[in-house]
């Protein structure tokens, strides 16, 4: 299931809050996001762990599995499902939704009503149009595949933080990321 990204500015925050010693419940509540995202970038931080899924793949490695989605597969077996798709089907329908893709679309939809979503296409496709430039070309700019660029440009996703600075240097934007996109 697609994560809300954290900002910069939120993780600054809940460090400073973390080392105030408040409770990582708190943290969350503060700076909006779940539990599990306020500890890992938090408590995770101070083991040593960049990301979610980084800590997850150290979790499942602890528990005897290979991998994070070996683990998965193990959870959904558990609870009765073939497989992740089956239970992601199920969990899809629950919510009701009446297909996991359905219940995809609609967080699609979600994501693009995102303020940031929305202000990063807008600026993207007007510069491709100041440039002169296609959908294509900035695929073969970025080394990414076509349909990620289109996500981009259509504003149904943001890109990575790795990839952003790459995105703006070749748009000739004056930001460098997305947290200095939304302080404009």
């Amino acid at each position: 299931m697609p994560r809300k990204q954290i900002t910069d500015k939120q993780k600054e925050k809940a460090w400073k809050l973390y080392n105030n010693d408040n409770s990582i419940s708190y943290i969350a509540r503060t700076i909006g996001v779940s539990y599990a995202s306020a500890w890992i970038i938090t408590e995770g931080r101070k083991r040593g762990f960049k990301s979610r899924s980084e800590y997850q793949e150290h979790l499942a490695q602890q528990r005897g599995f290979k991998s994070y989605s070996e683990y998965q597969k193990h959870l959904a077996q558990q609870k009765g499902f073939k497989n992740i798709s089956e239970y992601q089907e199920h969990l899809a329908q629950q919510k009701g939704f009446k297909s996991y893709r359905e219940y995809q679309e609609h967080l699609g939809k979600k994501r693009q009503k995102k303020e940031l979503n929305t202000k990063l296409s807008i600026l993207i496709n007007l510069r491709l149009k100041e440039l002169g430039k296609s959908q294509k070309w900035l695929a073969n700019e970025l080394n990414i595949t076509e349909s990620a660029t289109s996500r981009y440009v259509s504003g149904k996703t943001t890109p990575k933080r790795s990839l952003q600075e790459k995105l703006f240097r070749i748009l000739r934007f004056p930001y460098n990321t997305l947290d200095d996109l939304l302080e404009d």
